[in-house]
């Protein structure tokens, strides 16, 4: 079963909630976001940590909360049960309209352009562990192509590894995430002095071959699948090993007929024999 996520963010005062259906990004855990104008909910979080005041922040799994395991989940060991609690319930029970934090709230510009990739003198710091990300450091490590996974839903994660075709154990920087959930963060242009020590976790995408159902496979998918965004079936397909291309070509493997198809893929697909290939199909290979 897929597990949805919700982000909830403490000023110190009160704990605040943001809906990832409210700003259009994908609503599953453990799913990269990518760095760039679409990542419109972490770059919300990233404006709400420029504040004078360090924040908690957590990206909260639906799933996080049973069981709960200190010693296993290192999100588990940060805060006592009965308070975690209280995060959890901010993002999964009722709470007032004024606790819900809305895409209305931002300039427009700002949810696009907060964190770019050729963002420059911009730091992710953790005042809880002293530790800090330079974010130009990070892309640079982590880039491939135009494509960065964003660190802060991966390292505030909570609950991944309990739903379906999250985050594996066997990616890069998998042993990081959900690190930094609960602890005190704020994202500012000035660097942090030399108590604080650099991090820059892993999370770039294997270009190794990977042994899996789609290795060395190139998908092609046309029209809408179900419940899926096209970012987090990109996903799926490279942690089975393939990728996924934008058009039909020779060196196309599987075209994938999800909802409303276009023709122009479906015509390409016949004309040079690509097999075409259902959602059904394509989950079946997934598992």
């Amino acid at each position: 079963m897929e597990q949805n996520f919700r982000v909830v963010v403490c000023d110190g005062k009160k704990l605040m909630r943001l809906d990832p259906a409210d700003f259009g990004v994908p609503v599953r855990l453990g799913i990269p976001n990518r760095i760039g104008r679409e990542n419109r909910l972490a770059n919300a979080v990233y404006i709400l940590l420029s504040s004078p005041r360090p924040q908690r922040v957590c990206w909260m799994g639906a799933f996080a909360d049973e069981p709960y395991q200190p010693g296993i989940d290192l999100y588990a060991d940060a805060l006592p049960e009965e308070e975690f609690m209280e995060y959890y319930e901010t993002a999964w029970g009722r709470v007032s309209a004024g606790r819900i934090i809305l895409p209305r709230q931002f300039a427009p510009d700002m949810l696009q352009f907060a964190v770019q990739m050729e963002t420059k003198e911009a730091y992710l710091i953790n005042h809880s562990k002293m530790d800090y990300l330079d974010m130009r450091n990070y892309i640079g490590f982590n880039r491939s192509g135009d494509s960065c996974p964003d660190p802060l839903p991966l390292l505030t994660a909570c609950g991944n590894g309990r739903g379906d075709r999250e985050y594996p154990p066997s990616a890069p920087g998998a042993e990081q995430i959900g690190t930094w959930a609960f602890d005190l963060l704020s994202y500012t242009n000035k660097k942090p002095d030399g108590e604080y020590r650099e991090t820059r976790p892993c999370f770039k995408e294997k270009r190794t071959t990977v042994l899996g159902s789609l290795a060395g496979k190139t998908v092609v998918l046309t029209g809408t699948v179900p419940n899926y965004t096209r970012s987090e079936v990109e996903f799926m397909i490279q942690q089975a090993g393939g990728k996924m291309g934008a058009s039909v070509t020779r060196s196309t493997d599987y075209l994938v007929v999800a909802d409303k198809p276009g023709a122009t893929k479906l015509n390409e697909a016949a004309a040079l024999g690509i097999p075409q290939i259902t959602v059904s199909d394509l989950m079946a290979m997934l598992d």
